[in-house]
């Protein structure tokens, strides 16, 4: 009970004091970007931290290229949770996908053009380990 309490109290305590915000009327406080952003991409690499601040600066989409397997349940949630925390227009997802291909497949496919095609400024490549190791012969 004294944890659904607080729970409680902690909810009425924020909308109380969502009640005394302004509301944004001058048009030039509305083009102004939402940098809520920057607390979910804390653990990206500094140079990929940099482009998208770029990017979103110019109040641009960052055009993210994802290299999936076919199947892949991950590449389905992972979406749902970028536009979740970034919202639907931050991203601009280009997906590449894979079936039952190793690396080595892959880059003899030249992948990496079609990755370029997208003309990303961020890429997500899921490797395929699986695929890589499947028919290694131990010992």
């Amino acid at each position: 009970m004294e944890v659904f309490y607080s729970y409680n109290s902690r909810i009425n305590n924020l909308s109380k004091a969502d009640k005394g915000k302004e509301v944004v009327k001058n048009s030039s406080e509305k083009n102004q970007i939402d940098l809520t952003y920057k607390k979910y991409y804390k653990n990206l690499p500094k140079s990929v931290q940099n482009k998208i601040d770029d990017i979103s600066s110019k109040n641009k989409e960052v055009t993210l290229t994802c290299i999936w397997q076919s199947d892949s349940v991950i590449s389905e949630q992972f979406q749902q949770n970028l536009q979740k925390y970034y919202g639907n227009k931050f991203w601009n997802i280009k997906n590449i996908t894979y079936n039952g291909e190793t690396s080595e497949q892959l880059l003899a496919e030249k992948v990496q053009n079609q990755v370029l095609a997208t003309n990303p400024d961020v890429v997500l490549y899921e490797a395929p380990l699986f695929n890589d190791n499947q028919y290694r012969l131990l010992g």
